[in-house]
């Protein structure tokens, strides 16, 4: 199609973005309301086939309702009477792809954080589009990257599956140079049909992904399309030397041949891949201790019953009570604390005292108590340090703020001074506490682990804690009335009655 085209009497075309499998993308500015957006044309045969026709009405509909920040917006199928052809009417997001983005490092190579940011947003949106529908075509050409660093999925596969494979044996056929490109992220049920692709080809997709972004390849790299099948089909990817014997299984997982053994969904796997070796150590390291037990038991009462199951009165031993009846028992002081992080939006970077942890929501274990700065960033909001005394297992919960148009989120300085000669309201677990700390727009919530079942919590215990907000070079630092107390029973921190502020 020609620059200045109109279609359907209000899109008019600029430039062409992109073609691909199932129609080409054009810039376009739309006469009615003003704006830029993208017009996807569907191919001739999708477009003039009415049973065909019938199945894309019904997912773009879906795909209309899906409303994701991950997911580029569509809004509207419409038909053009000149060129006899339907298109997609849908954002225009200023941007590269996938594909082009990561050729701006060395090698094609991302930083695995920046690895794991990219995937955790596809994930998220995956997840979300997987209540009522499949992408069936997730590959990095179809995965955006704009200019504020927002990740953003489009060309969701409208037809058929029967359909979609067709379309794809031919170009295969047609064009063995992009094979590995195109077909490359495919799961091996994709190529044969069986058993039908559902959510985990889409998650097999996404770990092919990571591990291009990681690597500088594709997992599978092969022109010709039976040697692509092939390998697809019947070979694990190669291991990726810099990544980890853990992370390479992860992947290795993501990738199944059996749809079956993949994760259960897409951010369980990056959540697998966050996670700390310390945290996938505790895991196993518990499952061992009930194994032993559990070993142990059988052990104990195989001897029983070999013994005859007496016990002689000889070797029962009296034991007096101590102390009026009252049995001591010894307590022994933990040096170590659990730490849960979550944040809203979720998917923030976790810092501890200068250390990434991982995104949340996140559960660290084994923390050696004491004093800790905690910090949260995120694309597009605003960065949040807390300042905080871990004494027993805590949860920290932050709500993040947007960061508006022409704001800065540098965080270069980390100042703990409180400013002087400001007043406001502090949110803190939704007890408002006027006019003795620095505004602050980020409400807090910090509060302990729950406490097993039946046990009470005796006395407050407390969690000194403070919370910065950074705007670029200004830096609000609140500290929460000390001690914070932890209300026996709530569960949730409070303000001491006693306190003082700063």
């Amino acid at each position: 199609m020609k620059k200045g085209l109109i279609l359907a009497g209000r899109y008019t075309l600029q430039k062409e973005l992109g073609q691909g499998l199932f129609g080409d993308a054009y810039l376009a500015h739309d006469e009615g309301t003003g704006l830029d957006i993208t017009v996807k044309t569907l191919n001739e045969r999708m477009s003039r086939d009415e049973r065909i026709l019938e199945d894309v009405r019904r997912n773009f509909q879906l795909l209309q309702n899906l409303d994701h920040q991950n997911i580029v917006k569509v809004h509207a199928l419409e038909f053009d009477a000149l060129t006899q052809g339907h298109f997609l009417v849908r954002e225009y997001v200023e941007g590269v792809s996938l594909a082009e983005y990561r050729m701006r490092y060395g090698g094609g190579k991302v930083p695995l954080t920046e690895a794991l940011e990219i995937c955790r947003q596809i994930a998220m949106a995956l997840d979300h589009a997987h209540r009522s529908l499949l992408h069936r075509d997730l590959r990095p050409d179809n995965i955006l990257v704009s200019e504020a660093g927002e990740v953003k999925l489009l060309n969701f596969c409208l037809v058929p599956e029967s359909l979609a494979k067709e379309i794809r044996a031919e170009s295969m056929r047609r064009d063995l140079e992009f094979s590995s490109r195109t077909h490359g992220y495919m799961a091996p049920e994709q190529f044969f049909g069986f058993p039908p692709p559902g959510p985990a080809a889409d998650r097999y997709a996404l770990a092919a992904i990571f591990y291009e972004l990681i690597s500088g390849r594709p997992p599978f790299d092969y022109p010709e399309p039976q040697a692509l099948m092939h390998a697809v089909c019947n070979m694990a990817p190669p291991v990726v030397r810099d990544l980890g014997r853990r992370r390479n299984h992860l992947i290795s997982q993501g990738m199944s041949k059996n749809p079956g053994d993949r994760f259960s969904s897409a951010m369980a796997f990056i959540e697998a891949m966050e996670a700390s070796p310390l945290q996938f150590f505790t895991q196993y390291a518990k499952l061992w201790v009930v194994a032993a037990t559990v070993l142990g038991l059988l052990g104990g009462l195989v001897w029983f019953f070999n013994a005859g199951g007496r016990v002689k009165e000889s070797e029962v031993v009296a034991t007096a009570p101590v102390s009026g009846g009252e049995i001591k028992k010894e307590t022994v002081q933990g040096t170590t604390v659990m730490l849960r992080v979550e944040s809203r939006p979720a998917g923030a970077q976790v810092t501890l005292d200068g250390k990434r942890m991982g995104m949340t929501p996140l559960r660290v274990g084994q923390v050696m108590k004491g004093r800790y700065a905690l910090k949260l960033e995120k694309v597009g909001y605003t960065n949040v340090v807390v300042d905080m005394e871990l004494a027993e297992d805590t949860v920290v919960d932050l709500s993040l703020d947007a960061v508006l148009p022409g704001e800065s989120v540098e965080t270069s300085k980390e100042s703990g001074a409180v400013p002087e000669e400001k007043s406001g309201d502090v949110a803190v677990d939704n007890h408002g506490l006027k006019d003795q700390q620095p505004s602050m727009n980020n409400p807090a919530m910090v509060a302990p682990l729950s406490a097993p079942v039946g046990e009470e919590i005796s006395g407050p215990s407390s969690v000194a804690a403070s919370v910065a907000v950074e705007q670029g070079d200004d830096q609000d630092v609140v500290t929460l009335p000390g001690p914070v107390a932890i209300t026996p029973g709530a569960g949730l921190v409070t303000a001491a009655s006693d306190a003082v502020p700063p």
